[in-house]
């Protein structure tokens, strides 16, 4: 299913999203999800929902990823078109292409923090400091 990105927030019920730009091909990414396995601190907040953006050429190492670390799938998004999607959210967002890279977003798609710390950073005390 394709999906543009001011999409997700239309889908969203929370009032805040965190993105985390990954791929399967970055270590420090790959060991963040694994810290976020292991504790899926977000995956039923009803204040913040977590994103994964996997930049890939090879959509079997995105679901192989997704599978292994038992991440929600409605939370997994494969970025295809990065020819398009990286300049423009780069420019407007002031994303360098770091990975991995966190961003919190309000519902309303204005960016709360910029260079967020890790989902699995976000226990319950920390969300409820972001109101």
């Amino acid at each position: 299913m394709k999906l543009k990105f001011s999409q997700l927030f239309l889908q969203t019920k929370q009032p805040f999203v965190i993105f985390d730009f990954c791929g399967s091909w970055c270590a420090p990414c790959l060991k963040e999800i694994e810290e976020y396995s292991k504790l899926k601190t977000l995956d039923a907040s009803k204040t913040i929902r977590p994103i994964w953006l996997f930049f890939e050429n090879d959509s079997l190492k995105w679901k192989n990823v997704v599978l292994k670390y038992g991440l929600k799938k409605r939370d997994c998004f494969l970025i295809l078109d990065r020819s398009a999607f990286v300049p423009e959210f780069g420019k407007k967002y002031d994303w360098r292409r770091e990975f991995p890279h966190h961003v919190i977003f309000r519902k309303d798609g204005r960016i709360f923090k910029n260079n967020a710390e890790s989902l699995s950073f976000y226990n319950q005390n920390e969300v409820d400091k972001l109101y």
